[in-house]
């Protein structure tokens, strides 16, 4: 009878062991990022079925190849390594990778160095996304921001932004030279209460106002002076800068009417 019954424990046992093997291979064969386990020397021990969609690579090709050769520079390895044995983990960390064909292709790596036995570390394991996408979106953003910046600075009237303070951060080389500014003047800061005259600035505060309640306004002429106190006649041109639906700042076009 207490055979009968250990068995009978037994079977239990290796059957919710299998259960759980089943659960785990179902999500390890079915994951979206790639899960991979590496030797420290770069030795593939394991990688998850996913990594064949991201990189033309079955598992199988891969299984026991050290994984350098899937790195379009293979010394940025070591630079990640260099982190891994400083922090024992990275994250997020950017790398590009190249597929079966030899096309580069951007990803993020999540990892764990871990240890054996004798305390030394023994592998790597960690997941790598795809970022290919959002890496296109950075270099799109950068370009519209450097093509902005180059109209901006070819502008024959100043361009500012100001937070609703009236911090002005940023304005174009324009509106530096038309008030006398210099780049580490606007770098140490400047509100534009010090370039308004104070017999407009109620006008001013009025235009922030009706840009925080969502309104557009005309076109509005108003004194400003320079950094040497000199007055100054321009016409003004807003919107705001929306974050997420709130008014966070706004946008200027200033030009001088004093000439």
């Amino acid at each position: 009878r207490q055979v009968r019954k250990k068995t009978r424990q037994l079977n239990r046992r290796d059957a919710a062991l299998m259960e759980n093997e089943k659960k785990f291979r179902s999500i390890f064969e079915n994951l979206q990022d790639v899960y991979f386990n590496t030797t420290v020397e770069g030795k593939i021990k394991t990688i998850s079925p996913s990594i064949q969609a991201l990189s033309g690579y079955t598992p199988e090709e891969l299984s026991g190849r050290n994984v350098t050769r899937a790195y379009q520079d293979p010394s940025r390895r070591d630079a990640m390594l260099l982190s891994l044995e400083k922090d024992g983990q990275v994250r997020d960390y950017e790398i590009q990778l190249k597929k079966k064909g030899g096309q580069p292709y951007w990803v993020s790596i999540n990892a764990d160095l871990y240890a054996g036995p004798d305390g030394a570390p023994a592998g790597i394991t960690g997941t790598i996304r795809d970022i290919t996408e959002r890496k296109k979106a950075q270099a799109q953003l950068q370009k519209k921001q450097e093509r902005f910046s180059e109209m901006a600075r070819l502008l024959p009237c100043a361009i500012v932004e100001a937070d609703l303070d009236l911090n002005i951060t940023y304005t174009n080389q324009t509106g530096l030279a038309m008030f006398g500014y210099s780049q580490q003047d606007l770098d140490s800061g400047i509100n534009g209460r010090d370039v308004i005259h104070p017999d407009d600035l109620g006008l001013i505060e009025s235009l922030v106002e009706q840009h925080m309640d969502g309104k557009s306004t005309p076109p509005t002429e108003f004194r400003m002076r320079t950094k040497d106190g000199d007055p100054m006649s321009v016409l003004l041109n807003s919107t705001g800068i929306l974050n997420e639906g709130l008014t966070v700042g706004f946008r200027a076009s200033l030009m001088d009417l004093s000439e």
